[in-house]
């Protein structure tokens, strides 16, 4: 045998390079395009969203501006036509509220009602006095008509952010 110690004659162990981070694998590059799809598609998604409810938006912020110039002249004649108006353009919006469109004072809010989903708040109706309201000349404002007035007016609010979103997207239906 050698008289010479083996283990002198040999080198030490030299590790390899570290793996670098960049560039990544084609799996990762894959991964990422991915979640940017997915990103892009999220985003899109919540933009439409966002657009179809614009009408709801806007009625919202008509009704509550028509309360609060109903707090400030306490004309309740004006505050009930312009509810009745916004819940009437709101109404063009949804395919299951097409009758009330075309209807006016408390056939409105009857049709509205009647349509409304379960669990939406509903209108409050007072026939005769939304009609005496509407249509009676020189009408005089008394206590009851501004209680129905103010509940009208939340009512319609509380409608308007209670309803679904419209089933006529895109079908060029003009704004509130």
């Amino acid at each position: 045998m050698n008289a010479e110690d083996p283990l002198a004659a040999l080198r030490d162990i030299t590790l390899p390079e570290a793996v670098s981070w960049w560039p990544p694998a084609p799996g990762w590059w894959l991964l990422l395009a991915l979640l940017l799809a997915l990103a892009g598609l999220l985003l899109h998604a919540a933009w439409r969203r966002y657009q179809r409810n614009r009408y709801r938006r806007a009625a919202v912020a008509l009704l509550r501006t028509a309360s609060q110039y109903y707090q400030q002249g306490r004309d309740a004649a004006t505050a009930i036509t312009t509810a009745l108006d916004i819940l009437r353009r709101v109404a063009r919006y949804h395919r299951h509220f097409a009758e009330a469109v075309a209807l006016s004072g408390s056939e409105l809010i009857a049709s509205l009602n009647r349509h409304a989903q379960p669990g939406m708040a509903l209108l409050p109706e007072q026939p005769a006095l939304l009609e005496q309201v509407l249509y009676a000349a020189g009408h005089q404002q008394s206590e009851q008509l501004h209680h129905y007035c103010e509940q009208l007016l939340s009512g319609a609010e509380a409608f308007v952010q209670a309803l679904p979103g419209p089933d006529t997207a895109g079908s060029g239906v003009g704004n509130v």
